[in-house]
C-alpha cells in the first residue's frame, strides 16, 4: 500500500516548486536558513537612540550647495561614527563621476 502513497506526496512537493518558481520565489539555502533560525532565536541589541542628520539650508550655506562632494559626506560618516553610530541609512542616489574631486577639476 505504501508503493501506492508515494506519488502523491512526490507530485504534491514537484508541484510546490514548480509554483514556488513560477511566482518568483526561489528556495531557502540551508545558510539562509540557519541565518533566519539565528536571528528568530536571538533578541535583537537594543537601541537607546536615533539620530537623524537634517541637512537644511543653513547646512547648505555653511557647506555650500548640494550635491556635496564625496570627500564631505565621508567627513560626515567619520563624525557620525565618532559619535556612536553604527548604521547610516541615505536615500540618495550617488550617480556619475564627482565633479568637484580633484580628479575632475
Amino acid at each position: 500500500m505504501s508503493g501506492r502513497l508515494l506519488p502523491l506526496p512526490l507530485f504534491a512537493l514537484v508541484l510546490a516548486l514548480a509554483l514556488a518558481v513560477s511566482f518568483g520565489a526561489t528556495p531557502l539555502r540551508p545558510r539562509d536558513a540557519g541565518i533566519d533560525a539565528l536571528f528568530a532565536t536571538v533578541p535583537a541589541a537594543p537601541t537607546d537612540t536615533v539620530a537623524v542628520v537634517d541637512i537644511d539650508g543653513a547646512a547648505l550655506a555653511l557647506h555650500g550647495p548640494w550635491p556635496w562632494p564625496r570627500g564631505r559626506i565621508a567627513a560626515l560618516l567619520d563624525a557620525l561614527w565618532q559619535r556612536g553610530a553604527r548604521v547610516v541609512a541615505f536615500d540618495i542616489a550617488f550617480v556619475g563621476p564627482d565633479r568637484r574631486s580633484a580628479a575632475a577639476v
